[in-house]
């Protein structure tokens, strides 16, 4: 079993127009062993329905805070409207990243990584609506029981740690 970090890079784009990606697939501290690239296609109403959820989420009243339990008051249309809202964002979601444009990426991603392997995915983008999408919950990271994924700027710089001399010790 072998860890991997898989990066899907997000370049600059728009929802109506598309954006360009490039996918690297590494082994965990080495450099990237397949970098490839390809597009998302426009996908004009893809925040609208992300907008549409949370709008729902937020109506359900929770709060973002740990507090001490309350008595529990549950208007269930509110739930209902939620999940309804949360299931179009991902049924969107799912069908946008599933486009022609977009294959090549999955598809190498697929082929490239085996199941078992604990895999480190890397969505690295500056577009704000982007970093708010359910990247969890795509349906092509599912056989992939032990993906993380997680989220970051495009942009970034290393800097060097403090290592131990090895004559000191």
């Amino acid at each position: 079993m072998s860890i991997y970090v898989a990066s899907l890079k997000i370049g600059e784009g728009s929802f109506k127009a598309g954006f360009p990606v490039t996918l690297q697939i590494s082994p965990e501290g080495l450099p990237p062993e397949l970098e490839i690239n390809g597009s998302l296609p426009p996908a004009p109403k893809l925040p609208q329905h992300y907008q549409s959820w949370q709008a729902s989420y937020l109506g359900l009243g929770l709060s973002n805070r740990l507090e001490a339990k309350k008595a529990f008051v549950s208007n269930y249309s509110h739930v209902e409207e939620c999940d309804r809202t949360a299931e179009n964002l991902l049924k969107v979601f799912n069908r946008w990243l599933d486009a022609d444009r977009f294959r090549i990426i999955k598809e190498k991603f697929l082929a490239k990584l085996n199941p078992l392997d604990e895999i480190k995915v890397l969505i690295q983008t500056e577009n704000a609506q982007l970093q708010c999408l359910p990247w969890h919950l795509a349906s092509w990271f599912e056989p992939y029981t032990k993906a993380e994924i997680a989220i970051s700027s495009a942009n970034f710089e290393t800097t060097p740690t403090d290592r131990p001399n090895s004559r000191t010790q």
